[in-house]
């Protein structure tokens, strides 16, 4: 045995191997922390995606939505500009309140092309018109198929103006809501809220106009001009040694020692001082016999207000001798007196007393050679058609005529004359009353003439103006606010909100 040698093999390293063993499954789980990371920013980098792709449809359907509301609002205003016809009876409105309503049933006043929105307008046809143009009007160009529904809703008008249809219109403030609609898996709707304004402008902005550029086409030959509010008080209790305004396109001719213009003088043409045709302004008083001079820089126009319909015959009708013949609203009544209702005639000539009533009366040519004329209710509108009359008189009173407008308020008598487009000369509407007369004339082709020992409280508007009278002219300011010629619309506040 000594000469044999034992070999033993030791491990050196038990410890690292030991070490490694333990170590096996850690790139595994790496491995799978790893994956599930990325899958974790793989998803949300999905779903950010699709959050973005989501958010970017709802913004392009929220601005269809909002430009087919827009599209409703603005076809609703075009409608109402081309389309709506102001009601001619103002009764059954109550147009204190605001926004205006029934007077009846005290409801706001709505024109609805609106699923679930009652309307609530006193003309059923305008009502069906608007619902049948506007109601689910779909919007094209958009890429999608869009539409709106809308309503109208009457905030504000003014009253009087009605008086005047063809002529002035009726300013308004409407309310107009549209809700524009694009359907699909996420369904968007915008809801528009647009007011709109049709202001006026006051048809008796003067208390006298001559339109034609002629010599004189305003003429004052005694009394003093001034003017008066017949919204606050009477004649004596607000009269003004200021406001008496006259407007014209000619020539001004003063005379007379006790003619004195307490008001501002407005010429188209100039305000140049001396005789016809040249210059503007004719002073035979002497001195300075008007407040002021304004030069203006166009001519002053009106328009011609429409024939009355239907149109007036050119037929002889007599009420004389307390006596009708060939009316059919004309009955004899005590005192002995004529009254006629409301309609259409010829040419009526008159020596009788006549008493009218409340509303509108279209006469072809109207002759008083005696008597007077009273209104029994209020107001009065006398329309003067001239069919076939030329040159004549398409109005004529008398000196020993006499117009009781006991109310003494101008507005409650309004003459207004169609009469006259192209005549040369025009026909004329002459008054000679023997007591004050409350009225406004509106005869723009026309010549009108005042003459007499009585006053003429008002405003008057014709091709010439003429005012011989000793009582001299007083302008009613309270007009102003009356008869108003109503413009276009305007857009006076937008909002929109989606829901």
């Amino acid at each position: 045995m000594s000469g044999k040698r034992m070999s033993v093999r030791v491990n050196q390293y038990p410890t690292k191997q030991r070490r490694a063993s333990r170590q096996r499954g850690v790139a595994l789980l790496f491995a799978l922390l790893t994956l599930v990371v990325l899958s974790v920013l793989a998803a949300t980098i999905i779903f950010a995606t699709q959050t973005e792709t989501w958010s970017t449809l709802n913004y392009q359907r929220m601005l269809q939505a909002r430009y087919a509301a827009e599209a409703g609002a603005q076809n609703t205003l075009n409608w109402l500009l081309y389309n709506y016809t102001p009601p001619t009876s103002l009764s059954g409105l109550d147009l204190t309140k605001y926004p205006v309503q029934d007077a009846t049933s005290h409801n706001p006043i709505i024109l609805s092309a609106m699923t679930g929105v009652a309307a609530n307008y006193p003309d059923s046809g305008i009502q069906y018109a608007f619902s049948a143009a506007l109601k689910d009007a779909s919007v094209p160009g958009l890429g999608v198929p869009a539409s709106y529904e809308v309503t109208a809703k009457l905030l504000s008008m003014r009253p009087g103006a009605a008086a005047f249809s063809g002529i002035s219109g009726n300013p308004q403030v409407w309310e107009i809501t549209s809700q524009g609609s694009v359907p699909g898996i996420r369904n968007a709707q915008v809801q528009v809220v647009m007011r709109i304004e049709r202001p006026g402008t006051p048809i008796f902005s003067y208390g006298v106009v001559g339109l034609g550029n002629i010599c004189p086409a305003v003429r004052f030959s005694a009394g003093a001009v001034d003017s008066w509010n017949s919204a606050a008080g009477t004649y004596a209790s607000t009269h003004q040694n200021s406001g008496g305004n006259v407007g014209t396109n000619g020539n001004v001719t003063l005379s007379g020692t006790l003619t004195q213009v307490h008001g501002t003088i407005s010429n188209s043409s100039n305000i140049n001082i001396g005789g016809c045709p040249t210059n503007g302004i004719t002073n035979i008083v002497g001195g300075t016999p008007w407040n002021a001079l304004q030069a203006l820089s166009q001519p002053i126009t009106y328009p011609t207000p429409p024939a009355p319909s239907p149109m007036t015959p050119n037929v002889n009708v007599w009420a004389n001798s307390n006596t009708c013949w060939g009316g059919a609203g004309c009955t004899v009544i005590a005192g002995p007196a004529i009254r006629i209702t409301p309609g259409t005639y010829g040419n009526l000539a008159s020596n009788s007393n006549i008493h009218l009533s409340a509303g509108t009366y279209n006469f072809n040519s109207l002759t008083l050679s005696g008597g007077s004329i009273t209104l029994d209710s209020v107001p009065v509108i006398i329309k003067l058609g001239g069919n076939g009359i030329g040159s004549g008189y398409a109005l004529f009173w008398s000196s020993s005529s006499t117009a009781i407008n006991n109310g003494g308020v101008p507005a409650n008598l309004q003459i207004i004359s169609a009469a006259g487009a192209g005549l040369s000369p025009p026909p004329e509407i002459d008054m000679n009353s023997s007591s004050a007369m409350y009225a406004v004339v509106y005869a723009p082709n026309a010549r009108v003439r005042v003459t007499g020992s009585s006053q003429f409280l008002g405003a008057a508007i014709g091709e010439k103006v003429t005012f011989d009278n000793s009582g001299g002219f007083s302008y009613d300011v309270a007009l102003q606010n009356t008869f108003l010629q109503a413009g276009p619309y305007y857009v006076i506040s937008f909002s929109w909100t989606k829901f």
